[in-house]
């Protein structure tokens, strides 16, 4: 598997994870502008987007051809967080069905936020 970086401005980037040529998961990252809830002096990598192929969703094809590529995505995320000296802190507003996946990927639940159609909020602080 390869990732596909491209940075579309300075607040911005879009990733994609690649395998035989073939896109499997998105991830959009907002860089500059979100304070982390946990810490609320830090900065945090944002992931706006993340989506991953409907063929590597157990909901739709199981087994799926490919296994982790959200995690991948997200530990991507992570270490691009440490790149920008966030310490590993990432934030995201989660859709309904993938909130079990978030908690076990070991981010805090923060609750709905009414600020975001009343989606659940995820982090994973530094520690």
């Amino acid at each position: 598997m390869s990732y596909w970086l491209q940075a579309t401005t300075k607040t911005y980037e879009r990733l994609a994870l690649e395998c035989e040529a073939i896109t499997q998961g998105l991830m959009i990252l907002e860089l500059y502008c979100y304070r982390s809830l946990l810490a609320s002096t830090k900065n945090l990598v944002y992931v706006d987007y993340l989506t991953i192929a409907p063929w590597n969703r157990r909901s739709i094809e199981n087994p799926p051809m490919y296994k982790g590529v959200g995690s991948s995505l997200l530990k991507f995320a992570i270490e691009h967080s440490f790149d920008l000296d966030y310490k590993g802190r990432i934030g995201l507003h989660s859709l309904p069905g993938a909130e079990n996946f978030y908690a076990k990927f070991g981010m805090v639940d923060l609750g709905y936020d009414s600020n975001k159609q009343g989606l659940r909020y995820f982090e994973i602080s530094s520690d």
